[in-house]
């Protein structure tokens, strides 16, 4: 949480305080709930990571004590294809939030809202949607994605039923 407050505030010091137990913000609840699923089911270090922090921000920023005024976001362009290309580089290997961020040199909570802002997605959706769419080539070309095993299969596995739904409608 320091580490979201200090990214929020520019105060490595601060220390959120939330005066009052919320429960019906619609928003806040989808998210946490969505922390929890990548948290206890997911095998995505990036994912859950990426939500982690996300999160804790979101609800640092709306129900926080410390009112932050975040850094106001840079023309990263190269950080950010840099980030995509390690990204498309590793799509069959688990990769971290703090591994990409450290990669590109950012702090981890910049680095999610810089990309989220350039490329449309953050960072966990974006290497979902590289293995989605090498699976489908691979479908496409008549290759198995499952034979021989490959270090993303298993993942892909458990990826590609529920987002086909969301992808292919």
């Amino acid at each position: 949480m320091q580490t979201a407050v200090t990214e929020l505030t520019g105060h490595p010091n601060a220390v959120p305080f939330f005066r009052e137990v919320r429960i019906d913000d619609p928003a806040a609840n989808h998210d946490i709930w969505a922390l929890h699923d990548a948290l206890s089911q997911n095998e995505d270090p990036l994912e859950a990571e990426s939500r982690f922090i996300a999160t804790l921000a979101q609800l640092i920023k709306r129900y926080g004590e410390v009112r932050p005024a975040e850094r106001p976001l840079g023309q990263e362009h190269t950080a950010v294809q840099q980030a995509k290309n390690y990204l498309e580089d590793r799509f069959d290997q688990p990769v971290s939030l703090n591994e990409l961020a450290e990669h590109v040199a950012l702090s981890p909570y910049y680095l999610l809202r810089v990309f989220h802002a350039e490329v449309g997605l953050p960072p966990h959706a974006y290497l979902q949607d590289l293995r989605i769419r090498h699976a489908q080539r691979l479908i496409e070309l008549g290759t198995s994605w499952l034979m021989p095993p490959s270090p993303w299969a298993s993942a892909a596995r458990a990826i590609l039923p529920a987002a086909s739904n969301k992808s292919w409608g």
